[in-house]
């Protein structure tokens, strides 16, 4: 085997190598744990702030979260568009689902006649009320949808920002030319062909 033989073959290895740490890197952090608690995805609150609950964010203030949060957004911004649709569409479903048994409940159980429904003094208040709590049942629930998918794409972000060689965190660390270097085991790691910029390093 040729000089440019082996070069070639020792490229081909190191970036198989480095896929396979990748997909480690994000079995163990991001897959792992859900599997092992479906729910650690949608138990934190809809309104509090989202990357406090990622340690590897402690260390930033809000803006800077703030900044990593819309970089990793941005970054998936086609798994975005198909979640919202995806959870556009679910919710509406839900909520007509939600009309049609309220209705079913009301005027094939309760209140079957006309004469019911205008001698009651609480059908309008019922339907009222039902429609109240359909809609704030699946504005949570869009919340939530909306909730997981931000999650998912700031553990994806912080896996990605990780050294290949140790997991040691990235972030905050300032390139040069280029090149971050890991304080942990010393290897650099090659901002272009892990696809990171400065900015997703929040440097």
């Amino acid at each position: 085997m040729g000089e440019a033989d082996a070069a070639g073959v020792g490229v081909f290895v190191s970036g198989e190598a480095i896929n396979t740490k990748r997909s480690r890197l994000f079995a163990s952090d991001v897959i792992e744990p859900i599997r092992k608690n479906p729910v650690w995805v949608c138990v934190r609150i809809p309104w509090s702030k989202v990357h406090r609950a990622f340690p590897e964010l402690d260390r930033f203030d809000d803006d800077k979260c703030l900044e990593f949060i819309q970089l990793a957004c941005s970054k998936f911004w086609r798994s975005r568009m198909i979640v919202g649709v995806i959870g556009l569409t679910v919710c509406i479903a839900t909520f007509v689902a939600l009309l049609i048994g309220l209705n079913t409940l009301l005027d094939g159980v309760f209140y079957r006649t006309v004469a019911e429904r205008l001698r009651s003094p609480y059908y309008l208040w019922l339907w009222a009320g039902g429609i109240a709590a359909s809609g704030a049942f699946v504005g949570f629930s869009g919340l939530l949808i909306r909730d997981r998918w931000i999650r998912w794409a700031v553990a994806s972000q912080i896996v990605a920002a990780r050294c290949l060689n140790c997991e040691y965190s990235l972030l905050g660390l300032t390139p040069d030319a280029g090149f971050v270097l890991c304080p942990e085991c010393g290897q650099q790691a090659n901002l272009q062909e892990r696809g990171i910029t400065a900015e997703e390093l929040l440097a």
